[in-house]
């Protein structure tokens, strides 16, 4: 017997929520370094700022048409929704493939909704 379980009860065990967490925070934090940079251009450009033409929106569509906002936006709800998922279902098998799949539909979305 180690030295964590007794007779009457077992420790659980404790890689389900660090893989949850580590998920959740992987995902918020990449939705902020994409989403934010994004949004201060954004505001720029509606500000009067930056024109359209100072964004280099050809080049970006050049470069295979990688959409950041939608990208991080889409990580950001994902992450959120990952530690939701964590409080409802504790399993690691169940939280990590939303983890991944969620932000994919989102993208596929908001890339098509949102302005370059």
């Amino acid at each position: 017997m180690s030295a964590l379980q007794s007779d009457d009860e077992v420790v659980p065990s404790i890689l389900p929520p660090i893989a949850g967490l580590f998920t959740f925070g992987a995902l918020s934090g990449a939705g902020t370094y994409l989403m934010l940079p994004y949004t201060i251009r954004r505001a720029a450009v509606q500000n009067g700022e930056l024109s359209e033409d100072d964004l280099g929106g050809d080049e970006n569509l050049a470069r295979g048409g990688f959409h950041p906002g939608a990208a991080g936006y889409a990580f950001s709800t994902a992450g959120i929704v990952v530690l939701a998922v964590m409080f409802i279902v504790e399993d690691p098998l169940i939280v990590v493939p939303v983890g991944f799949v969620l932000p994919l539909v989102e993208y596929t979305v908001l890339s098509q909704v949102l302005p370059r």
